[in-house]
């Protein structure tokens, strides 16, 4: 037996931070009750009664609310995710997403600052640490030193953002016999790398970086501003010198929300597919 509609029923209750509440559906309409409701939700983000990471009420209380069926509000939420204005988190729920700055990145530069500056991207940096430590074992494997080797790092954490919004946080590990005195104020003004080869007299010309999803825990959601549990993208990165030192690490959370991103892949013309295949690169938590 085919489910019907509920009837109508009471306008929709104010949302949960006091803003302005759904209308009545217009069950005469040709429009789809779906596509109705996906409107209403798109006319409180885009108006601004409905906050970036303001959370969305659960889809069976929409339901009740708007008296129809629960497949009907998760088509309207789906489109609207679909559109970018909404995000569903696992776990968490649903949250509207920050409307500042986006753009999709191509990540073939080892320079995120390099790589945005090419596409006419000016962000700003903040130091917000720098402090001395030893490198750890798993540290010491990635750079392929030897295991006896005592080798000190600066770990700097900096916080990018663009137009007034948290895109990056990095941690970077700099190898201290090779480049040592990291100064704040330079390093807030100019990309790391650029310092790095500006103090060593060589290139940065090979990285090795793998990539991971990761879910914004408590201290990382205050610094990106975004909700705990929010999707991130994360990735590690082994950077080597034209004389073939590792000089650095990286570990780098990106707003998925605000920055993707890109790639341009291609195919050896002359490699047979039964030889083709991609390089395996080994990923390694270095804290």
């Amino acid at each position: 037996m085919l489910k019907t509609e509920a009837p109508v029923r009471q306008p929709v209750s104010t949302p949960r931070n006091g803003t302005a509440a759904l209308a009545l559906l217009d069950r005469k309409s040709p429009a789809p009750l779906h596509r109705q409701i996906a409107e209403q939700l798109r006319t409180l983000i885009t108006g601004g009664s409905w906050p970036a990471h303001h959370q969305v009420s659960p889809e069976d209380q929409l339901a009740r609310e708007l008296g129809v069926a629960r497949g009907t509000v998760r088509k309207a939420i789906k489109a609207l995710v679909d559109e970018g204005h909404l995000v569903q988190v696992q776990g968490r729920g649903t949250f509207v997403v920050s409307h500042g700055f986006s753009g999709a990145i191509e990540h073939g530069s080892l320079s995120l600052a390099e790589a945005m500056a090419r596409q006419g991207i000016r962000p700003d940096t903040e130091i917000l640490a720098r402090v001395m430590i030893e490198a750890t074992p798993p540290m010491v494997a990635a750079m392929g030193l030897p295991t006896d080797q005592v080798t000190r790092l600066t770990r700097l954490e900096r916080l990018r953002t663009a137009q007034g919004t948290p895109i990056a946080y990095f941690v970077n590990y700099v190898r201290e016999d090779i480049c040592s005195g990291l100064q704040h104020a330079e390093l807030a003004d100019t990309s790391l790398y650029d310092y790095i080869e500006r103090t060593v007299g060589h290139r940065i010309v090979v990285g090795r970086r793998s990539f991971a999803a990761r879910a914004a825990e408590p201290d990382l959601a205050e610094r990106l501003e975004v909700p705990v549990g929010w999707p991130l993208q994360y990735f590690e990165q082994v950077t080597f010198l034209d004389d073939g030192r590792a000089i650095e690490i990286s570990e780098v959370w990106l707003r998925s929300d605000r920055i993707r991103l890109t790639s341009t892949l291609r195919r050896p013309p002359d490699a047979p597919v039964s030889e083709f295949s991609m390089p395996s690169v080994p990923s390694t938590r270095f804290v």
